[in-house]
């Protein structure tokens, strides 16, 4: 395996240390049947070096070469990155392979697949599995010569075991070679376009529910290959390319129908297409930028043109955008947590590295104008691919204009946001926690971080799957918050249009405009409890178990420090709740007796909450999860969770707990569980009897 950095800030430091003490290992930690070096002699040779960081952001290349042709990537929420090359371009080769990088562990894990995936497609489903469909059946030079026969085959990646597993094919006559997908709102999958088994172009439309396929319709005439598609806030899907004549998608009755023509009024072969960000600023309003390409790539250069379409409007047209440095195909364009997009890469002429264009450029949607991006290292065209990662870096790799070859250098792009105004790194707002961490859509969340005072924004990027030009399920979705106490108050997306079940990085930005890392969160809808079948997990009813034994003792601080002791509430009846001091749906637990707080506090009823987290102001931490009346109970901080032990209300995590003590200090009853308790009426009614009206 090889080791490289992902830390931008230790690149220069590292680059040539590295390179000298490079060495492959062997035995255990050897790829699976390498069939190239996996350690390179890193080459030597003049190259931009960026004087301004902090305006143009800068590129470093790491020094070590990707063993494989990385023709499609995915970002799996588990923070590495997956790599699918199948036979990577290679008509002869017949090890077909995929790997694994992994930033943290800084590793590359290569191994053998099944069949040969190369130029599928690729999303990563809502249980955050990349799903691959189709692939290449033959090649094109394969006797009888003709045309790629596409593949029917397809299969999900397990994130935990890092193995694939074949699904069910897409059907005997579906094959697709150059097709494309896309994640809609209810987790199934459009899929359309690609090369039939016959080498034809595939006229279905077909839909993955995660079982089976079903027929979705039929292409409009014009489709090209690896179409490039959006999901809008309405739940229909916007074809921007590569064809002239955009079209709209209809999930509901499955059919195309004409929207507008673009003003380039040709195709667009490998150019590329961005939803812009979706965020409160603009409500959520949909456009899409489409960039560069060329109506035949072997023949006229690639356009330098772009073209803006608002997708609100009742009459949607296209209208010019700012021009790029130079005309780009075969470019990629990557959304980062700021709303700016990265173009990069591409060539004048298709597949030509000597008019390869390296100098970077920022789309600003704001302003709507490009900037300078800095000078890549290496040029980026067919097979090239870019994709955000979580330290809010962009990954760069990938370059085979030329068969059986293929770009092997892997370069890593940091913002200007990274920087100082000085060139030196800025500091970055930090998020040490997010619950819960499963999102459910127009639910609030919490996100905890010291840096609540300073954050300007918050949003969600969904996990990246790249190929040809295109990220099939790129989007960016901003979102309502307010700071309060210490955490940010968030609100999820409101509904699976706006932003499709799954993984997402979640970023928070300072009001520099600094990014955090990013957390990855689970978006999906929260499913309604069948009263036939209720959730373990969550019992509608709390049962307590009676007991008599005495409570252990108790002396833990409140929110101002003070230390407070059991033993100070004897001849008083006590409700002790035990909930983790950042979760929504936790704080359910305290709203429950709060509701009653007034009659229990007149029947001499005192209330204790204990926290699994410290926060800088309790009180308006709770009133942000919605318990109002914080000032009827006391609050107190257990950060060492030595009471949630001392209670029994910890395993390997603190649990929840309510436990009903009486005013000899005896428990009188208790709950323990994995998951908060909802509602309270055996233990209201207990207390109650516990504590007759004075």
């Amino acid at each position: 395996m090889n080791t490289i950095s992902s830390n931008p800030c230790r690149f220069a430091w590292a680059l040539w240390l590295l390179v000298l003490s490079a060495a492959v290992q062997s035995g255990a930690n050897a790829q699976e049947q390498p069939n190239r070096p996996f350690i390179m002699e890193h080459k030597t040779r003049a190259r931009f070096v960026e004087p301004h960081p902090e305006q143009n952001g800068k590129w470093d290349t790491l020094p070590f070469h990707m063993p494989i042709n990385p023709v499609h990537i995915a970002m799996m929420h588990t923070g590495k990155v997956l790599i699918v090359s199948g036979s990577g371009n290679d008509p002869d080769n017949t090890n077909l392979q995929a790997a694994v990088w992994d930033p943290k562990s800084l590793t590359v894990r290569t191994f053998k697949i099944s069949w040969d995936m190369f130029c599928n497609g690729m999303v990563i489903l809502s249980d955050g599995k990349p799903f691959v469909f189709g692939g290449t059946l033959k090649y094109d030079t394969a006797l009888p010569a003709g045309p790629f026969l596409g593949e029917t085959k397809t299969a999900s990646f397990d994130t935990a075991t890092e193995t694939f597993t074949d699904t069910p094919i897409m059907g005997a006559n579906q094959g697709r070679w150059y097709p494309s997908g896309i994640v809609l709102s209810d987790s199934s999958v459009l899929v359309y376009s690609g090369l039939n088994t016959d080498g034809t172009l595939n006229k279905s439309v077909q839909i993955w529910d995660g079982a089976t396929w079903a027929a979705g319709g039929t292409v409009f005439n014009s489709v090209q290959l690896y179409p490039r598609q959006h999901l809008l806030p309405d739940g229909r899907v916007f074809v921007s390319g590569a064809n002239p004549d955009s079209q709209m998608y209809d999930p509901t009755t499955k059919n195309f129908a004409f929207v507008v023509n673009t003003n380039y009024n040709q195709n667009r072969q490998y150019g590329t297409s961005v939803l812009l960000p979706l965020t409160p600023e603009n409500k959520f309003n949909p456009k899409v930028i489409i960039m560069g390409g060329s109506p035949n790539p072997g023949n006229v250069p690639g356009t330098d043109t772009t073209e803006l379409i608002d997708l609100s409007v009742p009459m949607p047209k296209w209208v010019a955008g700012p021009a790029m440095l130079k005309g780009r195909i075969q470019m990629n364009a990557t959304i980062l947590p700021n709303g700016k997009v990265l173009a990069s890469g591409g060539s004048v002429n298709n597949e030509d590295n000597a008019t390869a264009v390296k100098e970077a450029q920022l789309y600003d949607p704001s302003n709507n104008a490009f900037s300078a991006a800095s000078v890549m290292g290496f040029p980026r065209l067919y097979h090239s691919n870019t994709m955000l990662l979580p330290d809010a870096t962009v990954l760069a790799l990938g370059g085979n204009p030329v068969r059986k070859t293929y770009q092997q250098e892997v370069e890593i792009y940091s913002p200007p946001y990274l920087f100082k105004p000085d060139g030196s790194l800025a500091k970055r707002p930090t998020i040490t926690g997010v619950a819960p961490g499963e999102l459910h859509y127009g639910e609030q969340f919490i996100v905890t971080t010291p840096d609540a005072d300073k954050i300007k924004s918050v949003v969600l990027i969904r996990a990246g799957a790249v190929t040809h030009s295109f990220d099939m399920d790129q989007r960016l979705v901003g979102l309502n918050f307010v700071p309060v106490a210490g955490v940010l108050q968030a609100k999820a997306p409101a509904n699976g249009n706006l932003a499709p079940p799954g993984y997402y990085l979640l970023f928070i930005l300072n009001t520099d405009g600094v990014p955090s890392v990013a957390q990855f969160v689970h978006l999906t809808d929260l499913k309604k409890p069948d009263p036939k079948k209720p959730d373990p997990k969550t019992p509608k009813i709390m049962k307590l178990t009676p007991t008599s034994s005495p409570a252990p003792s108790l002396k833990l601080p409140d929110g101002s420090g003070v230390i407070r002791d059991l033993a100070d509430s004897r001849k008083r009846n006590v409700a002790l709740v035990f909930f983790q001091g950042d979760c929504i749906h936790c704080a359910d637990q305290l709203r429950n007796l709060v509701r009653e707080a007034r009659e229990l506090n007149y029947r001499g009823v005192e209330i204790l909450a204990v926290s699994s987290h410290k926060v800088a102001d309790p009180a308006a931490a709770l009133r942000a999860l919605g318990v109002v009346e914080s000032d009827r109970f006391q609050l107190l901080i257990d950060e060492d969770h030595h009471a949630f032990r001392d209670f029994g209300c910890y395993k390997s995590a603190p649990l929840h707990a309510l436990f009903l003590i009486d005013g000899e200090g005896v428990i009188r009853a208790s709950y323990i569980g994995e998951s908060p308790f909802g509602e309270t009426k055996d233990a209201l009614q207990r207390l109650r009897d516990l504590s007759p009206r004075r």
